[in-house]
């Protein structure tokens, strides 16, 4: 390959997304590179690294904090520092305040995708549709004329609500911050509070969970029915107690990274929208 030496981009990692981003970059005649992508050749990173302009990292870029992100990726945090040259754009995701310490100590250009108001509603839709894909798959119902409770209001949890009451499905929000009620019943949907939680859970055969603590814990699963569904996006582990559900045969799990799983090719799209 002739190497346009203007500028020279490499992916790094990650899942689906990034494949379809390498692909997509390569219509446009960037000049990339890839190391630890899915399904896509590898170049090596130490010796491309000294003209490499622009990283495209995974989001997040980390997961376990020492390596970049990516069951393909063999690259550690440390080596990626002390590798790559100052002045180089890094752009990815969930970056740690250590990590953009270390950039800043190196003169790197960091850039976060999940900071773009456009990327981040483009990320809540496609995680909403997903959660909702799965769950319709995993329960005995149809969304239509059922109950439903989102767990928690913000970004993911006003599209999930959103989409299931379009679906025909009578939405409860459960959040704990008082003052998003008066918003809540404007937008036509009923409202509850973490107190209630326990003594109406029953009622509903679809259980959406987007709050990181616990809050589907014991005194709440016994009473939920056996027939519903609980689809926890919470962030790692989750507000559920997933062992307790297992023990009562609740059909309760995680589900993580959901764009990338089920919308790679559109989350890639949104991804170069922030970028090109």
């Amino acid at each position: 390959m002739k190497i346009n030496f203007n500028h020279i981009i490499m992916i790094l990692g990650g899942d689906l997304r990034q494949k379809y981003v390498f692909q997509k970059l390569n219509t446009l005649k960037y000049t990339i590179f890839s190391n630890g992508v899915i399904d896509v050749p590898d170049t090596d990173f130490h010796m491309i690294a000294p003209v490499v302009d622009t990283y495209l990292l995974p989001i997040p870029f980390s997961k376990d904090h020492n390596y970049i992100y990516g069951e393909n990726c063999q690259i550690s945090i440390q080596d990626f520092i002390d590798t790559i040259h100052p002045k180089s754009t890094i752009i990815g995701g969930g970056f740690t305040p250590d990590f953009i310490e270390m950039c800043s100590k190196k003169q790197l250009i960091l850039y976060d995708i999940l900071k773009s108001d456009s990327f981040s509603k483009f990320n809540s839709v496609a995680t909403a549709e997903a959660a909702i894909s799965i769950a319709i798959k995993q329960s005995p119902y149809t969304l239509s004329h059922s109950h439903s409770i989102v767990l928690g209001y913000g970004k993911c949890g006003k599209e999930i609500a959103d989409l299931t009451k379009k679906l025909g499905s009578e939405t409860t929000i459960c959040e704990r911050k008082a003052e998003k009620s008066a918003k809540i019943l404007a937008n036509d949907f009923r409202y509850t509070d973490f107190v209630k939680l326990p003594d109406m859970i029953g009622k509903f055969e679809f259980i959406f969970n987007t709050v990181p603590s616990m809050v589907l814990n014991q005194d709440v699963i016994k009473n939920i029915s056996k027939n519903a569904v609980i689809i926890d996006i919470a962030s790692k582990p989750g507000g559920t107690d997933f062992e307790y559900c297992k023990a009562e045969g609740i059909d309760a799990n995680l589900y993580l990274a959901l764009p990338g799983k089920y919308s790679p090719a559109s989350s890639a799209d949104a991804i170069l929208s922030c970028i090109i």
